[in-house]
């Protein structure tokens, strides 16, 4: 392609080919003359509509016609490109729009600025839908369009606000919708690293997009790197420290050959003495217009890095001084909205322990959780359910086909109500199958108070998570090579860790419910003296130990608490925020082909509208829709950091001068004849 101040044009040479490639004699000619007129596809709006006709011939078993509409096309595609087509330059502070649009059988989409009060096209996209996206139903090919186009432009999106303009009404909720799920809550994740807003268009006037998804192909459009702060524009330094007013009335003291505070004139610029050994001895100072692009230089820029503080505030001392550097240096970064988006604070994390109390019966508190995926067994089970009791620690266990909710509630009601009673407090995670109608019935029949963990962090269930790493451990000594037998062995390892003592309470699990030692079958094939006898005495001594047993696990599960709880407030910070406040909050996604690692980990800003416990905050979406409700969610304090608003990066330097030494009274009488 040929680039000027202009934009972008066609190489004349492929232009040429084109305009010269003879009438196409059969389907291999079609094809060449598709292939290089393909390849200048960016240039010609409607592209893919115009060549339409042509494509058909390309399809499996058809048959080659050179009727009206195919010399038609083979005309049209040659005009067009004799016609001199430009794309504009991208322009980053213009505004940008994506026009998208799908059909039964593609999505399209322009990349549009206004430039010079008109809509400027940048570049054109288009493809064919693969067979099962063509399954889609009409919302979702619309969405599919508009996440592609985001993907296909993300170099000239990312990091930018933009609107996107679709023909079908119902994708305006996209961005915003509620509880998404599937295939929409991936494509829903995927929006919420763009600052986008979505407005509808009627199919008239959508036309440039609406065309490209009627017959697509592959297009490439011209990809630009963002602008990166630049003082290239600055051509005399001396007008632009004259243009302060602080620093003109320091040069003003200075011509008149006074001293003032260390300061240099050299060569009509203002410079300040250092003092580091390390560094430069005279300062570059920097008008207060100009701090801002210094500090975009030095922070923002792929030179930079977006670095922390210290080592940009390293970096701008060494060659650079205002009054205020440091003040204004934390500023900048405490406030850039990439870094908070991505970075962790570098501090203890948040949030004190918070010990859950133990029951004083057992199966009165119960944590539970499901296990898996795990290679479907020659039952046909993939996952386990697990139950842990949180005062015996005693566990139940049953390998699932599905974990489905019907599932799951057969699970309680056989193996947890039948054999230990109803339950009190139930504690499970936000998974669908524990918020599922059903579940939901039981423990309204029993009166169960069900307990959710905050969403990604499950050490709210901390005692049943852990049990399921041990058992997971367990069933790897077990299993065979293809991993087909681990429900088999299931039982057998559930049966081991229940019959073992736990260091928390000091008995076995088997122990504090039955009141007595197991008896395995290594007990029955060898010789033990068993003592005891089974008079009327022995049930009440039996019960009588169970209940002083259970009484004083509890006391051991205390006891183990508050140690764990010394170790864990050592390592860890107290935080509290006021209701009202504006935070982020820290949400991992995954996205296909893309890396976790290079993803944003916060988003927001979120209003702080309730304090649930020490440790647990409702906050809602700061979002500005006023027809759609705003979201709300329980998040743990380990998923809040402050927000400090971007706006605010280069607001006023609030500094205060420490005098490094007394102020004789020549240097009060330069100072007041500075002023002056």
């Amino acid at each position: 392609h040929l680039v000027d101040e202009h934009g972008i044009y066609p190489d004349p040479e492929k232009v040429a080919a084109v305009e010269k490639f003879p009438i196409p004699q059969n389907i291999a000619d079609v094809r060449s003359f598709l292939g290089i007129s393909s390849y200048l596809g960016g240039f010609i709006k409607n592209f893919a509509n115009v060549a339409r006709p042509l494509q058909e011939l390309l399809k499996k078993d058809a048959k080659f016609t050179w009727k009206s509409p195919q010399k038609h096309s083979f005309a049209a595609l040659k005009k067009s490109l004799i016609g001199h087509p430009v794309l504009g330059h991208f322009q980053p502070e213009a505004d940008t729009l994506i026009h998208s649009d799908a059909s039964g059988y593609g999505i399209g989409a322009v990349l549009v600025q206004m430039q010079d009060g008109q809509e400027k096209p940048i570049a054109y996209a288009s493809r064919s839908l693969t067979p099962a996206e063509k399954n889609y139903s009409t919302t979702e090919k619309e969405c599919l369009a508009v996440i592609w186009a985001i993907s296909k432009f993300r170099p000239y999106l990312f990091g930018k606000t933009f609107t996107v303009v679709t023909d079908h009404h119902s994708l305006c909720w996209l961005a915003n919708v509620k509880d998404p799920s599937g295939r929409l809550a991936r494509w829903a994740l995927r929006l919420q690293e763009y600052d986008i807003t979505i407005v509808y268009k009627i199919g008239r006037k959508h036309s440039d997009a609406d065309s490209l998804s009627r017959n697509p192909l592959i297009s490439t459009s011209v990809e630009t790197c963002d602008e990166i702060p630049t003082l290239a524009s600055v051509t005399e330094y001396i007008k632009e420290q004259l243009k302060d007013p602080k620093l003109k009335s320091i040069i003003k003291v200075l011509k008149r050959g006074d001293e003032y505070q260390n300061y240099l004139l050299k060569d009509g610029v203002l410079y300040k003495k250092t003092f580091d050994p390390m560094g430069q001895q005279w300062l570059l100072v920097v008008p207060k217009q100009l701090r801002g692009d210094i500090l975009r230089s030095l922070h923002d820029a792929p030179a930079a890095g977006h670095l922390g503080f210290a080592k940009t505030y390293d970096r701008i001392r060494r060659k650079y001084y205002w009054p205020g550097l440091y003040g204004s240096t934390r500023r900048y970064i405490s406030h850039c909205k990439e870094c908070q988006r991505r970075k962790t604070p570098p501090q203890l994390p948040p949030g004190r322990l918070q010990p859950i109390e133990p029951p004083d019966i057992p199966f009165a508190k119960v944590g539970i959780d499901l296990l898996g995926r795990f290679p479907v067994t020659r039952s046909g089970n993939r996952w386990i359910i697990v139950c842990t009791d949180y005062l015996t620690r005693f566990t139940v266990t049953k390998a699932l086909p599905t974990g489905e909710a019907i599932e799951v509630a057969k699970f309680i009601v056989e193996e947890i109500i039948l054999k230990h009673g109803s339950l009190k407090e139930m504690i499970s995670d936000r998974g669908r199958t524990f918020l599922s109608n059903l579940v939901k019935t039981i423990n309204e029949l029993c009166q169960t108070s069900h307990l959710l963990t905050t969403a990604y962090h499950p050490q709210t269930n901390g005692l049943t998570e852990r049990f399921n790493k041990t058992l997971a451990d367990m069933l790897s000594m077990y299993t065979d090579v293809e991993q087909k037998n681990w429900d088999t062995v299931l039982p057998f390892v559930t049966f081991a860790y229940n019959s073992a003592k736990q260091n928390s309470t000091g008995f076995s699990p088997f122990f504090l419910i039955y009141g007595r030692n197991i008896t395995t079958p290594l007990d029955v094939i060898l010789p033990h003296n068993n003592d005891q006898d089974h008079d009327d005495s022995y049930v009440q001594q039996l019960i009588t130990r169970s209940e002083e047993a259970r009484q004083l696990a509890k006391i051991h599960i205390k006891d183990a608490q508050a140690s764990d709880k010394r170790r864990y407030d050592a390592r860890h910070r107290s935080v509290s925020y006021k209701i009202g406040d504006l935070v982020w909050v820290y949400t991992p996604i995954r996205k296909v082909g893309l890396s976790e690692k290079l993803l944003r980990r916060y988003f927001g800003p979120y209003r702080i509208t309730r304090q649930m416990s020490e440790v647990t905050y409702e906050v809602e979406s700061m979002e500005t829709d006023k027809k759609r409700r705003k979201l709300k969610d329980v998040v743990h304090v380990l998923r809040i950091k402050p927000y400090y608003e971007p706006k605010k990066q280069l607001g006023e330097e609030q500094h205060v001068v420490v005098s490094r030494r007394p102020v004789t009274r020549s240097q009060t009488r330069k100072q007041r004849d500075a002023v002056l």
